[in-house]
C-alpha cells in the first residue's frame, strides 16, 4: 500500500463512521416514501468497503480528486422490486421526489447481442443538514440509488463475486464461466420479461 493509500485508509475510517447515520436516515426516508408502491421487496444500503474504495481511487487517480467527494457510490442504496414496471415507477418517483437529482440513467449492455448488468442508477445530493458540522472538507456530497428487479439483483451479486472481483485482482476467468454468466444474465432478462407478461395478464383478468 502506498503512502497516499495509507493516508486514505485512515481518513476512510472517520468518513465511513460519519456516513453511517446518514445512510440509515436515507434508507428510512426512502422506505417510508415508497410504501405507496406495490411490489417493492426491500430497500437496503451500504457504505463502500475500504478495500473497494481504495482500489477504485487507485485505478482512477485523476478522476477521483478529492476522492471522498468524487466517488459517487461511497454511500449507496439499492431498491429491489418484483416486477420491471415497478422499477420504472419507483425510479421515476425517486428522481422527482426523493432528493435533488444530480444524474440518472438506465444502465444496460451496449450490445443487444449481449446480456449483463442492468438497472436504474440515480445519483442524488446529500442534504447539507445531514452532514456533521465536524465533517472534513473532502466528504461525500452525493449518494447513489440503484433500482433493480430481484432477477437483476441476483445476477449482479453473483457476477460481482464470481467475475468482477477476480478481474479486478488481475486474475483470469475461464471462458466456460463467462459463458455460464452470460447465460444467467440472459435468463434473468427473460424471466423479467415473462413476469411483465404475467402481470399484464393478471391485471386484465381482474
Amino acid at each position: 500500500m502506498t503512502v497516499r493509500n495509507d493516508q486514505l485508509a485512515i481518513a476512510y475510517n472517520k468518513v465511513a463512521t460519519d456516513c453511517s447515520p446518514i445512510l440509515e436516515q436515507l434508507v428510512q426516508e426512502l422506505t417510508d416514501l415508497t410504501q405507496r408502491f406495490e411490489h417493492v421487496d426491500r430497500i437496503y444500503g451500504r457504505i463502500k468497503r475500504k478495500s473497494s474504495f481504495l482500489a477504485k481511487v487507485s485505478r482512477h487517480l485523476a478522476e477521483y480528486r478529492p476522492p471522498f467527494s468524487q466517488v459517487e457510490d461511497f454511500i449507496a442504496i439499492r431498491v429491489l422490486v418484483v416486477f420491471p414496471e415497478a422499477a420504472d415507477r419507483v425510479a421515476s418517483f425517486i428522481k422527482e421526489q426523493f432528493h435533488p437529482n444530480v444524474e440518472d440513467y438506465y444502465k444496460e449492455p451496449p450490445d443487444p447481442n449481449k446480456f449483463g448488468y442492468e438497472g436504474y442508477q440515480i445519483v442524488q445530493s446529500i442534504p447539507r443538514f445531514k452532514v456533521p458540522d465536524a465533517a472534513p472538507v473532502d466528504f461525500p456530497k452525493v449518494f447513489e440509488v440503484q433500482v433493480k428487479t430481484l432477477f437483476m439483483h441476483a445476477w449482479a451479486e453473483a457476477e460481482h463475486l464470481l467475475r468482477y472481483e477476480k478481474l479486478r485482482a488481475g486474475l483470469s476467468v475461464p471462458q466456460t464461466v463467462e459463458k455460464r454468466l452470460a447465460w444467467l444474465a440472459a435468463s434473468a432478462w427473460g424471466s423479467d420479461s415473462i413476469l411483465t407478461e404475467l402481470l399484464h395478464w393478471y391485471k386484465q383478468s381482474q
